[in-house]
């Protein structure tokens, strides 16, 4: 069984590992995946880096973390590395979730390292470095285990302690994660014939997540507002006068990306845990059942916060929800196979799970390849390094941080346009300083750049126009063009 075990997570590691991971053909890298990367290694500690930059986005602990590790090694963090360090977390959660899921084994260790590969939509989140969730996930399957080990332990102070470090880290990630550290509470503290107090007890982790949650947020905010930056605040209030209409909207959006299905098999399996006395006292029913009340405590999170809805009930808000739905489904799925093997073959089951598990992740585990949106930057990345080092570049938002970040620590200074979004107020004053000044315009045939500009109230003279063309991303018809200026000597 080890070995076979093993054999799962060699394979998935050589074939996710490659190039930024297995991205779908149009690629992922942007800049929003090179925030995490610039963090990395330039974040300071201060407050404001205790979140993603530049709004209170998701709690930003893994590129702190990252940030100590490089100071260590003396070594720089790139896009592959935060690639390969993210990965790597996730397929250590398997240490938790094979621990939870129990007797499911290999064909529940294969559902979480396959997640990635069950769904385009995982596919796109998961990889993506500029999304929260493969950092959740993980976190939330340490606390759980922590709550499971808690709530059966004669002393189980040692696991809460764990599953509180776990949870304050899952939701420090995202708030999401309180309520559902609080459903798996209860999920385990259910049918144990524990005291009040002792079941009371498995809700500390959420309550400390909460706490450090809300000490990061304030401590974030006051800081942006010392500072005099745009204090962009994630509105997460209730959406009560639309809950109809965004019940409607996210179920279309659910079936439209292909995760009802996975939805409803979890919550009716969870149901019937529940229900049925000799399931609730089962480890794996209770872990059916948590996966499937998570999922749909996740789903009716996004029903009702109102910034789903300003975001265009954006399908990557299903993704938390989806992904324990498919956990959920990979014990059950398990827990059938055991059984039928079991009819057959009494003793054969954990060897025939593991086939099973290692059967699927030869079918399914996606392969990495190179990501057309870093292939189109990588030139421009090579140009700027060897002509323009220590350049102020000036481009198109989705361009400025992802060149950044496949560049060395402080080799450049992005700063997107002006009316575009500055994650990064504080490197205004690079253009003053006297670095040259890349800026990028629309590359279109016949437009030149203008001889003179103002860029965030900074006077820039052209120097020479075209240094470097930058082609569009995949699916865009327009590159980018770039030229080179300077602060206007006259300063006008």
């Amino acid at each position: 069984m080890a070995l076979l075990l093993g054999a799962m997570v060699g394979l998935v590691l050589w074939r996710a590992l490659p190039f930024l991971g297995p991205v779908p053909p149009g690629g992922l890298y942007n800049s929003d995946s090179a925030v995490p990367v610039l963090m990395a290694n330039l974040a300071t500690g201060s407050p404001v880096d205790w979140l993603y930059w530049g709004q209170d986005r998701f709690g930003a602990w893994p590129f702190l973390l990252a940030r100590v590790m490089g100071a260590l090694t003396q070594r720089a963090w790139t896009p592959h590395g935060m690639h390969v360090l993210r990965t790597v977390w996730m397929v250590a959660a398997l240490v938790p979730w094979m621990a939870v899921a129990g007797r499911a084994g290999a064909v529940a260790a294969a559902g979480l390292l396959l997640l990635p590969g069950l769904n385009p939509l995982l596919e796109r989140v998961l990889v993506d470095l500029g999304t929260v969730d493969g950092w959740q996930i993980p976190a939330l399957l340490w606390a759980w285990w922590g709550l499971r080990r808690a709530a059966s332990a004669a002393r189980p102070d040692g696991w809460l302690a764990l599953a509180a470090v776990a949870g304050a880290l899952a939701t420090w990630t995202s708030l999401v994660s309180a309520p559902l550290l609080a459903v798996l509470a209860l999920v385990e503290g259910a049918g144990r014939g524990r005291a009040v107090r002792q079941r009371a007890a498995l809700l500390l982790p959420a309550l400390a997540g909460l706490a450090l949650e809300a000490g990061v947020r304030g401590a974030w905010h006051r800081a942006v507002r010392a500072r005099g930056w745009p204090d962009v605040r994630t509105p997460a209030s209730l959406d009560l006068g639309h809950l109809l209409e965004n019940a409607g909207r996210v179920a279309s959006t659910a079936w439209h990306v292909g995760a009802v299905p996975w939805l409803l098999l979890a919550v009716a399996a969870a149901a019937g845990a529940l229900t049925l006395g000799r399931w609730r006292t089962a480890p794996e029913g209770r872990t059916v059942a948590g996966a499937g009340a998570s999922a749909l405590t996740a789903l009716l999170v996004v029903v009702s916060v109102r910034h789903v809805r300003d975001n265009g009930y954006n399908p990557r808000y299903l993704c938390l929800g989806l992904s324990l739905a498919v956990l959920g489904a990979s014990v059950l799925l398990g827990l059938g196979v055991r059984t039928l093997v079991s009819r057959i073959a009494l003793g054969a089951a954990p060897a025939t799970l593991g086939v099973a598990g290692l059967g699927a992740v030869l079918l399914l585990a996606p392969v990495a390849q190179p990501d057309p949106r870093e292939v189109v930057l990588r030139p421009a990345a090579g140009e700027i390094a060897a002509s323009h080092p220590g350049a102020v570049l000036v481009l198109s938002y989705w361009r400025a941080y992802a060149l950044a970040g496949l560049l060395p620590p402080r080799a450049v200074i992005p700063l997107p346009r002006e009316g575009e979004w500055n994650r990064r107020p504080d490197w205004v004053a690079a253009l003053r300083s006297g670095r040259p000044v890349l800026v990028g315009s629309p590359d279109i045939e016949g437009e030149g750049p203008p001889p003179r500009r103002m860029e965030r109230g900074t006077p820039l003279t052209l120097v020479q126009p075209g240094v470097l063309t930058i082609p569009p991303f995949p699916g865009e018809s327009t590159g980018e063009r770039l030229s080179l200026y300077r602060p206007s000597a006259d300063g006008s």
